[in-house]
């Protein structure tokens, strides 16, 4: 693999993570009014990460019903695809 992929793969990883966090954050922030703006970037970061944190959450909420861990969950699953990665392209394993 091509050092090209290995820092597209990583960069796709590190901004998916970032993507998560915000989509955290942005979900104990509650507008006093409507903005447009605000909507928009609220659902375009719903829309990318709802396919990943959607089957976490299937299977972790009925064990944890009323706490949403999926996020917690997902950023711990990109983190080890990242330090496997790495191993991998380094020829760790």
């Amino acid at each position: 693999m091509s050092y090209i992929v290995f820092d597209i793969l990583q960069r796709i990883l590190q901004v998916f993570y970032w993507l998560i966090i915000i989509r955290a954050i942005l979900s104990f922030i509650q507008p006093r009014t409507y903005n447009k703006w605000f909507a928009d970037f609220r659902h375009i970061v719903y829309t990318v990460t709802e396919p990943v944190l959607g089957p976490i959450r299937r299977v972790v909420l009925p064990y944890t019903p009323g706490l949403d861990l999926s996020p917690l969950i997902a950023i711990l699953i990109i983190g080890l695809l990242r330090r496997w990665l790495f191993a991998w392209y380094w020829g760790l394993f």
